[in-house]
């Protein structure tokens, strides 16, 4: 597992793979606090990371997250007590991506199956996308936009794909008190 504050962390290079990684808390493969994250190249992985908190695979708070790039997958990642199966996203973190094929496949989380964003977060994609067979026991089965009615908020995706995806509400997507 990586953990960063005040830190930019970029790569370049293809087939990258985070697996298997758990946190007790949060960000079972990357959590980050005031940070920039970013990489460049087709085939990055993250697989059955865990956490018990928000983001089975990547916690940003106060952050950025952004990759360009075909084929990430995001698959069977969960955050068991709470939110964000792949990507949490809370207080003006940005989540974007460019690329096709993006894919969160058989994420799970109490909210937000793949990704849960908050507070003023912003998640954006640029390519194909896929959300498949996520999994929320309560809302968003794959996201869940929740308390995004600040200016500078946006939610923008092209050409992307929600396909059996489950939750209590809003199976492919759950949105509260937002503009």
């Amino acid at each position: 597992m990586v953990a960063l504050w005040n830190a930019t962390v970029s790569w370049v290079g293809d087939l990258t793979h985070f697996e298997s990684n758990s946190a007790s808390y949060a960000g079972g493969a990357i959590y980050m606090e005031e940070s920039i994250v970013s990489w460049q190249g087709d085939g990055t992985q993250f697989s059955s990371n865990s956490a018990t908190e928000g983001g089975g695979a990547i916690y940003a708070y106060v952050s950025t997250v952004s990759w360009d790039g075909d084929g990430t997958q995001f698959s069977s990642s969960s955050a068991s007590g709470h939110d964000g199966g792949a990507i949490y996203a809370s207080q003006s973190a940005n989540a974007s991506w460019a690329g096709d094929g993006t894919q969160f496949t058989s994420n799970s989380a109490e909210n937000g199956g793949a990704i849960f964003a908050s507070f003023s977060a912003s998640v954006s994609c640029a390519g194909t996308t896929t959300f498949s067979s996520n999994v929320a026991g309560r809302d968003g089965g794959a996201l869940h936009l929740d308390n995004l009615n600040a200016v500078g908020f946006d939610v923008a995706f092209s050409d992307s794909t929600f396909i059996n995806n489950s939750a209590q509400n809003g199976g492919a997507l759950y949105s509260c008190q937002t503009l």
